[in-house]
Parts: C-alpha cells; sequence; structure tokens
C-alpha cells in the first residue's frame, strides 16, 4: 500500500504518561520490546480497552530512536525528556534563560566538583550501565535524582558525557565546523612567532556568532575542565585525554568521511580546538557572562559550580560530612558566601561589554594584522596544495606506466605459455604415434 494512503487507525496520548524497555526475561519475551504505560498514581488504563501499549523494533538503535522521541513528548511538558534535545529548547522548558545551563549540567558537574576532580580515570573509566540508565531516565522524566556520594563519579561523569553526545549538535554548531578548524590551523601554525591574543580574535569572533546558550555551556564546561587539570596528577587525565573525550562533543563535521587519513586529520585539529579553549581561557572567556543556576521550581535546588577545595580541613565538619553524603554543592546564605572560608563562586551575572555578544567590540588595531597573517597562511596552504597535487599527478603517471608494462607482461606471458601448450600437445601427438606404430 502506498503510504499516502495510509490511514491512521487511532491514536496514543502520550503526555502525562511513562515508557519503559521490557527486559527479555519479561513477556512477551522479545528483543527489543517496550512498553507505554498510564502516569500517574491513580491511573490504571491506557484507554477504555487497552491497560498499555507493547511495541517492538527491529534494531536496538531503532528501538533507542522511538524512546528518545516517545520520552520528549511524555516528559517535556514537565521538565524533563532534555536528552537529545535542543539546548534552547530544554533552557526554555526548565524556565531558564541563555546564561544559565541545564540541570543536568548543573546538578553533574557540581557533583564531580565535589567527589570527582582527583579520581583516577574520571571521564575514562565507565560507570554501571545499570546505573546511567536508571538516573538518565529519571532526568528524562523531570525528576531530581541524588548521585550517591563517592560511589557515583563514574556514573555522574557518564552521564554528563552522555548528555552533551546526544546534543542534536555539537556545541560549536556544525555551520562553524569548518571556521573553527582554519582557525586551529592557523593557530598552531603561528602560535610560536604570533602574538597570541592576535591569534585567538577570529576565535573570538566565532564565538560570537554561536547561539548564547552554546557558548555560556561551552564556558560552564571549560572553566570545570581547568580544575580537572589541576588534579592531573592525581586523575590521570591530561589537556590531551580531555581534548579526546570532549572534542567530538564540541565539534564534529555533518558529513562522515570515509578516509581514514581525514578523519585522522580533523580529530587532530578538533583536539587542538579544545586544548586553545582551555589554555587560552582568559583571553577568549574573560568577558563572558557565566552561567546563574536558577530554579525552575521549588523542587529544584539552586546550586553553583564551585571552586572547591578538596582537602579535609573544614570550619564546618559536620556540614561538610553532610554535604559529601548527599552529593550536593549549596550556597545557604549571603552571609555564608561572603565568609572568607566558603569556597569561592565564579562571577556571576552577565557583562554588557562582552565582546562575545558584540563583535564591534573587539580591537580594531588587531584586524589588519589578523587580515594579513590569514592572507599570508592561505597563501601559503594554496602553495602546498599545488605542491602536493602536482606530486599525487606524477605518482599517478608512474602508476600508470607500471601498470601498463605489468599488463604487457602478463600478455607476453600468455603468449609464451600458450606457444609451449602448443609444443607439448605436438610433442604428445608425435610421441603416441611412436608408441603405436612400434
Amino acid at each position: 500500500m502506498d503510504r499516502k494512503d495510509a490511514v491512521p487507525l487511532a491514536a496514543i496520548q502520550l503526555f502525562g504518561n511513562e515508557v519503559r524497555v521490557i527486559p527479555e526475561s519479561q513477556e512477551p519475551r522479545k528483543r527489543f520490546c517496550f512498553e507505554i504505560i498510564p502516569g500517574g498514581e491513580t491511573k490504571t488504563m491506557m484507554t477504555d480497552n487497552h491497560r498499555t501499549f507493547i511495541m517492538y523494533a527491529a534494531t536496538k538503535p531503532e528501538m533507542e530512536t522511538w524512546l528518545s522521541y516517545i520520552r520528549k513528548e511524555c516528559y517535556a511538558p514537565r521538565g524533563g525528556g532534555m536528552f537529545g534535545t535542543d539546548l534552547a529548547a530544554t533552557l526554555e522548558r526548565e524556565g531558564r534563560t541563555d546564561d544559565q545551563v541545564p540541570m543536568v549540567v548543573e546538578k553533574t558537574l557540581n557533583y564531580l566538583v565535589q567527589f570527582g576532580l582527583k579520581e583516577e580515570g574520571l571521564f575514562r573509566k565507565s560507570g554501571l550501565a545499570a546505573r546511567i540508565n536508571k538516573l538518565k531516565e529519571q532526568f528524562a522524566k523531570g525528576e531530581n535524582p541524588e548521585l550517591d556520594g563517592e560511589a557515583d563519579v563514574h556514573v555522574g561523569a557518564a552521564l554528563f558525557k552522555m548528555y552533551l553526545r546526544e546534543l542534536p549538535e555539537p556545541l560549536l554548531t556544525f555551520q562553524h565546523h569548518g571556521e573553527f578548524i582554519a582557525a586551529a590551523q592557523i593557530y598552531t601554525d603561528n602560535a610560536a612567532t604570533t602574538d597570541h591574543a592576535t591569534l585567538l580574535v577570529p576565535v573570538r569572533a566565532l564565538l560570537s556568532k554561536l547561539p548564547p546558550c552554546n557558548v555560556t555551556l561551552l564556558r560552564f564546561l571549560c572553566q570545570f575542565l581547568r580544575q580537572v587539570l589541576v588534579h592531573e596528577a592525581s586523575n590521570r587525565m591530561g589537556i590531551d585525554n580531555l581534548a579526546t573525550v570532549f572534542g567530538p562533543c564540541l565539534l564534529r563535521d555533518r558529513q562522515n568521511h570515509d578516509d581514514p587519513l581525514t578523519q585522522l586529520g580533523l580529530s587532530k585539529m578538533i583536539n587542538v580546538v579544545v586544548k586553545m579553549f582551555l589554555q587560552e581561557f582568559d583571553i577568549l572567556f574573560s568577558d563572558l557572562s557565566v552561567p546563574k543556576a536558577l530554579p525552575r521550581s521549588t523542587s529544584w535546588r539552586k546550586t553553583t559550580l564551585i571552586e572547591a577545595d578538596l582537602s579535609d580541613d573544614s570550619d564546618d565538619e559536620d556540614a561538610t560530612a553532610r554535604d559529601r553524603r548527599s552529593g550536593r554543592v549549596r550556597r545557604e546564605s549571603s552571609q555564608a558566601e561572603s565568609s572568607p572560608t566558603s569556597p569561592t563562586p565564579l562571577s556571576p551575572g552577565p557583562s554588557s561589554a562582552s565582546p562575545f555578544l558584540q563583535p564591534d567590540a573587539f580591537p580594531v588595531q588587531h584586524s589588519n594584522t589578523v587580515r594579513a597573517s590569514v592572507a599570508e597562511v592561505a597563501e601559503s596552504r594554496v602553495k602546498d596544495l599545488e605542491a602536493k597535487v602536482a606530486n599525487l599527478e606524477e605518482r599517478l603517471k608512474m602508476a600508470e606506466i607500471r601498470y601498463l608494462e605489468e599488463w604487457q607482461t602478463r600478455q607476453h606471458l600468455e603468449l609464451v605459455s600458450a606457444e609451449l601448450q602448443r609444443k607439448l600437445k605436438d610433442y604428445e601427438e608425435k610421441d603416441g604415434l611412436k608408441s603405436a606404430s612400434s
């Protein structure tokens, strides 16, 4: 039947209901099976004649795709469904603004600041899959789950990576992928001889073109990763490791490249971009506003990423112990914030003079220098490419010549073989006649 002739037989209401994966050990004992069930404590039937709706998928990826879309429709009105959802849409659902980050980001990173900065293999070792999936589902439902003290460090790290990885678009966007790669190449080629502030002007200009919420999350992430680097001796996560882990979350091409050499080259430059953000953080982000974490409702606690000192000494050991058990980083009052013993929060509040929001605010005296530098580098790269093309053409000609020589050799061998077979046949016939006559 033609798809355009198909007529829907019924509709399943998703809002207010829930979806769950059915294990293979349970009825109907099939793989890739999931069920839409009534939501709420009093609701027991999906419709007048159906308690639930059971569905099947052909493959696990297909099931995950279905679950992602269904969860968005079920839980988004409650503030959930953030995994695989556009960043701006998630902030809107949570009642947050562009200078804030989603609750799942704030909660996981603050938890890792409290417990994970010294954890060996942070972001490299995997957590318990069952625990990760459970927390993901709780966040997706709009709930406010608690991470379990130090036991959930790798789980929290994996959950945060999963959120970034499942964003429909990387933070630096598909649109500006090539521009960031080019800027990173220029930075790499000229960092030893040119003032870094000058080289980073084009990068700042690119940041000003990104959605404000993307820049906010990028800054929040980089600020956290710099804290991870401070404890590299303990966590064994240097800047190269962090760049490898988070590079694909920040920058990836919409097009998949089959050529391994192309993929390798792009991966190296993506890592350069991440390292550039971390090493040149003060130049790139000094005037950028920090996400100010505001709750969307009373069920969400207000938290702010802090510069945490993980030493055991504290003026209030009981409060510290409570926070460690609960996995929370809290700011109780304005007096606590101003106390010299309290952690120092990141600078909150937007800056109206931010050059990221006002591209014209970039120093004019740098523009000609950068333009000339870019032109020189571009001209040099064009010459290099032309030389490589000429070299490839020469190698192609040599390959064609070798192929022709091999083809001629094969033809000659075939002729020689045919001649030998003919002579052998003649010899056998003559030998047979001699035997018959004798």
